[in-house]
């Protein structure tokens, strides 16, 4: 029975480095890589920005924000996550921040959907996968839960997890040069396509409470002296009910004392203008952009004009 006991723990030793040596690999491949947004992010070091976008795909895909550089002469980058939610999105200001990044500004989108997230976002957390090893990741992960320490510290773990994101036919891709990111050069996805629906935004929040992860955002910012506006990108039309939601929303903000534009009904029932109810296309992007540029260089904003037809 000793024996056999033996040839267990052995077997179980060299399975074990086995799996060691092989996530090392991949962790090293990817975070070489742009696989996903965060990974995009940390390759920007001891960058200067005049400003940055940040929020979840309403500012990923609202914003563009290499044409808003050649229309106002600022630098600036989309951290937008696509399905993110404050939490995430406080993990990418730190990712920027700790790769001793700085930036003028931040233009923060927020809407009544992603206020009422509170916790672990569970739709884009297995992007920030591969910087788990670093102490700041972990400390912000660990937060949702015991899982965190086993995803980190055995091997392979959080790669087995979600092998569907990170598969080996993916990975293949990424080493033959066939897989690119779907976010152009500055961060952005715009989408050039007609509207599919649905018609109609229908928030189920009936109030709204304090988000910690979003008041860590603004505790960062000032800690950093980076400004900070709020803005919510446009819906394209809302029912009674979320139509009363949206008002809640706007006067729960404008609580907050902070600069706050509110663009939600900008567009409203402009199909032409949107891909979905919660985003806009790229013919809706191009009008959105200047009143973006207002916010950036009110005197230049008219240029957006010539850039974007």
């Amino acid at each position: 029975m000793k024996s056999y006991f033996i040839k267990f723990l052995m077997l179980l030793l060299i399975v074990t480095a086995i799996a060691y040596v092989i996530d090392m690999y991949l962790t090293h491949e990817f975070n070489k890589s742009n696989y996903y947004k965060p990974l995009w992010v940390d390759k920007f070091k001891n960058e200067n920005f005049d400003f940055i976008l940040l929020g979840n795909s309403r500012v990923y895909s609202t914003i563009d924000v290499e044409k808003l550089e050649k229309a106002t002469g600022l630098k600036g980058l989309n951290l937008g996550l696509d399905g993110s939610n404050f939490a995430s999105q406080l993990l990418m200001l730190k990712i920027f921040l700790e790769n001793r990044n700085t930036t003028k500004r931040i233009l923060f989108q927020v809407d009544p959907v992603v206020y009422n997230n509170y916790g672990e976002d569970e739709f884009s957390t297995y992007t920030f996968y591969p910087l788990l090893k670093r102490d700041y990741v972990f400390e912000h992960q660990k937060q949702f839960g015991f899982k965190y320490y086993l995803l980190r510290y055995i091997p392979m773990l959080r790669y087995a997890m979600f092998n569907f994101k990170w598969s080996p036919e993916n990975f293949t891709k990424l080493k033959l040069n066939s897989w690119k990111p779907p976010f152009d050069s500055h961060g952005s996805l715009i989408h050039d396509e007609n509207f599919k629906g649905p018609k109609l935004q229908n928030f189920l929040a009936e109030e709204f409470f304090e988000n910690k992860y979003f008041n860590q955002i603004i505790t960062l910012s000032k800690k950093q002296n980076i400004p900070i506006t709020l803005f919510t990108a446009p819906y394209i039309a809302y029912n009674e009910k979320s139509g009363k939601v949206m008002q809640l929303f706007d006067q729960f903000i404008d609580k907050k004392g902070m600069e706050y534009h509110n663009y939600h009904n900008m567009f409203q029932g402009n199909y032409d203008l949107f891909y979905d109810n919660n985003h806009i296309n790229a013919k809706g992007v191009a009008l959105f952009n200047q009143h973006i540029a207002t916010l950036l260089t009110p005197k230049r904003s008219q240029n957006l004009s010539a850039t974007n037809p």
